[in-house]
């Protein structure tokens, strides 16, 4: 059994930015990073800075050129990328460990000298790695004649990339293979490599963590136990802040392994699902464009929260997300009366959208924001109709919550028959193979995967039970009386959530999820949650519906009222952040992390008026989660 520890008086003291997202704190790291650089007399006040191929996704993710510039930054520069000399201006060099980048560094003063004129690269160099940087390295740079340029050195323990507010992943896409594959020989290496990457979360937020985590999964044990010694021999985490330390929850892909797989209705997920987006460093979507003059180009949008429609609309149903960017359009016609004509009519439907904003050249900065959604919900819907996916949601979700018997099997063998996408099929063999019905899962076997592939899946990511038939991993929960009736498409919950809300509710046992160590303050166990909302307790009332049975995509029951509420009106506006309190949590997936997963941590943060963090070692969109299932054979 844990012990309890007091906390002391000075630990209920309020820390400034104590609340504030993953995404702020890490900017406001690299302000600091490049504000404590202070150019010698003589030197020009600004600071040109020098990134490789990883600091510059990770700067990207949670820096824009804008902050820089306010930082005292004028140039950013790729550090493999030949450059021209800048003698007055000092660097700053935002590195990676690896001897590329170091090599990179020791050229630009080694090769770049100029002896006539006494001058170098820069005036002098400033180094920030992103970890410690290993003595071999070092001791070059010590041996080069670019020592004598260096004005100062620093770890500054960053090895993650931040994907959205809360939403952070460590860029490890071969974790997958490489703890479900047949070869897990190099485990305990993995587990370190994550546990290294993750501890710089935590000194981001500059306190030791608790560390709670899954007792049935080895993957779970192993990256728990292995961040806790990490974190342990960093000194510069506070350990005594009481309920301003964090807990971590770390759990890995085992624990639901069905979810991934489903077709989702919620904009975001479908997007990533459905549309051609480029995920190689940021979400880019590109679509075809057509101006007043009738001229079409192709454009390249980046999803991202600075796009505040993108962040209004992102977890939105589908069908609720094309209703409000019609009913924002129409409010911002409505403002704008020298919109002409519209200005007292309404458009009803994407298409008189889209003709209504090419007829509004003066307005085209501010329309295009509403044409690069218009696009898209239109391409995701279009993509659900033509590849059957009101059919294809529906058996999925007769699977997970085991209610189909015969008829079910006859359904998917027709379904996989007929003109069905070839990755959508293999999903649907998958999830069968997963959902317990192997036999039922070979002889589906137009998807061409083979039997001993279907059972080496299965053995890899276990039989844990899906979040239908298990409302919550906790041994509290399973006492709960299950519900007969079937929910519908939407209404399925990702496992995950269930987990925090268990956790959220002080439902969580401490022998399924126990702690890495055995001291635990009061409020970690015996603690008050904060109410739910009002909204959240009548939609725990009521079961909502959206993908009815019929052609269309049809719209949910809550949609008409949630359209309704919040911002309604044209203009576009930050959205305010949640007002939340209490202990920060960061759940962490190993194996990888989905979009409905995504969703459920944004929803119980709004709910439940808890910071709550989503991490893992790479964010998937089913047909990525698919092929990596595919690949554990071989």
């Amino acid at each position: 059994m844990a012990a309890s520890a007091s906390s002391s008086s000075s630990s209920t003291s309020v820390v400034p930015k104590h609340m504030d997202t993953l995404k702020d704190l890490t900017r406001e790291k690299f302000l600091d990073i490049m504000q404590s650089v202070e150019p010698a007399e003589g030197h020009e006040k600004w600071k040109v800075l020098l990134v490789d191929d990883e600091t510059t996704t990770i700067l990207g993710s949670g820096c824009g050129m804008f902050n820089l510039i306010e930082a005292g930054v004028s140039l950013c520069e790729p550090i493999k990328n030949r450059r021209e000399p800048l003698p007055s201006m000092e660097a700053i060099y935002l590195l990676s460990p690896t001897e590329e980048s170091v090599q990179h560094l020791i050229n630009d003063y080694d090769l770049k000298y100029d002896p006539k004129r006494n001058i170098y690269q820069y005036a002098a160099a400033h180094l920030f790695f992103t970890s410690r940087l290993p003595a071999p390295l070092f001791q070059r740079l010590t041996e080069a004649g670019a020592r004598k340029m260096i004005k100062s050195l620093k770890e500054i323990n960053l090895r993650y990339w931040v994907y959205e507010s809360q939403v952070f992943h460590l860029q490890m896409p071969d974790v997958f293979q490489k703890l479900y594959g047949p070869d897990q020989s190099r485990r305990n290496t993995v587990y370190r490599n994550i546990a290294q990457r993750l501890a710089t979360v935590c000194c981001t937020f500059g306190q030791q963590p608790f560390i709670r985590y899954d007792a049935a999964s080895p993957h779970a044990k192993g990256v728990a136990n292995m961040l806790q010694k990490t974190v342990a021999d960093v000194q510069s985490l506070a350990s005594d802040a009481g309920d301003q330390r964090p807990l971590f929850l770390i759990v890995d892909r085992s624990l639901d392994a069905v979810s991934p797989l489903l077709h989702e209705v919620t904009y975001q997920a479908m997007a990533m699902d459905l549309l051609k987006v480029d995920h190689k460093t940021t979400d880019q979507f590109q679509y075809e464009y057509t101006d007043n003059s009738g001229d079409v180009s192709t454009r390249t949008a980046i999803l991202l929260e600075d796009d505040v429609l993108w962040n209004d609309l992102r977890h939105m149903h589908v069908f609720e997300a094309i209703k409000k960017v019609v009913a924002m359009f129409n409010a911002f016609v409505k403002e704008n009366r020298k919109a002409g004509n519209l200005a007292t009519g309404r458009v009803k439907s994407l298409k008189e959208m889209g003709e209504a904003l090419r007829a509004q050249p003066q307005y085209q900065d501010m329309l295009s924001k509403y044409s690069l959604h218009v696009n898209m919900t239109d391409a995701c819907t279009n993509e659900f109709k033509k590849r059957q996916l009101q059919l294809v949601g529906q058996l999925e979700q007769v699977l997970v919550h085991g209610t189909g018997g015969k008829k079910l099997l006859n359904e998917l063998r027709t379904l996989l028959m007929g003109e069905v996408r070839d990755g959508d099929k293999r999903r649907l063999v998958q999830l069968t193979a997963l959902c317990g019905l192997m036999k039922e899962a070979i002889s589906l076997n137009d998807a061409d995967i083979k039997a001993g592939d279907l059972e080496q899946i299965v053995e890899s990511m276990g039989t844990r039970a899906s979040p239908a038939t298990e409302p919550s991993p906790s041994s509290s929960s399973k006492s709960k009386k299950k519900s007969k009736k079937v929910e519908t498409p939407d209404s399925f919950t990702p496992r995950l959530k269930h987990l925090l809300e268990d956790l959220l509710g002080n439902h969580l046992s401490t022998d399924e999820f126990p702690f890495t160590n055995d001291v635990v303050p009061k409020d970690l166990s015996n603690f008050q949650p904060v109410p739910a909302t009002e909204e959240f307790s009548k939609k725990k009332k009521t079961a909502s519906r959206s993908l009815k049975s019929g052609a269309q995509l049809s719209q949910p029951t809550w949609a008409s009222k949630r359209a309704s509420q919040g911002k309604s009106k044209g203009k576009l506006e930050a959205l305010d952040k949640p007002n939340v309190s209490g202990r920060r949590i960061v759940v962490f997936v190993v194996g990888g992390t989905s979009y409905a997963e995504v969703r459920s941590v944004y929803e119980l943060t709004r709910d439940h008026r808890r910071q709550i963090t989503l991490g893992s070692t790479e964010i998937m969109w089913p047909d990525l989660y698919s092929e990596r299932l595919s690949q554990l054979a071989s």
